[in-house]
């Protein structure tokens, strides 16, 4: 399982649910050049939110398009106890990311392969 929330892709930035093509593409590299069965593999977005537009490179108006099918909300974020700002889902003691990762567990079994890639 290769898992993204769409928050720094490629440079470009928060992109959100529009940046499922990077698990996607990431699992194809996979199949072609590890010969990874493709039917074993899934690609998963995330969604926990996204900035608007200064969160990304081209100052993209995202989360106001009609096409955009993801949460049109900010990312919830809070200041960690070193000082600095964390985004909420994925660090907390019952996070989103944990959650997730913990089913992933039990659905696929203990030996399931998770990959985090672009992550906010």
């Amino acid at each position: 399982i290769v898992f993204s929330d769409g928050g720094r892709i490629l440079g470009l930035g928060d992109l959100a649910a529009w940046g499922m093509g990077i698990p996607i593409g990431k699992l194809d590299l996979y199949t072609v050049c590890a010969g990874v069965n493709p039917h074993r593999t899934m690609p998963v977005i995330l969604d926990a939110g996204c900035t608007d537009a200064s969160g990304n490179s081209d100052k993209i108006v995202i989360r106001e398009s009609p096409k955009y099918t993801g949460l049109k909300q900010d990312r919830a974020k809070h200041q960690s106890e070193a000082g600095t700002t964390v985004n909420t889902a994925f660090y907390t003691e019952k996070s989103f990311v944990g959650e997730f990762m913990q089913a992933a567990c039990d659905v696929f079994g203990e030996r399931v392969l998770l990959q985090f890639e672009d992550f906010n």
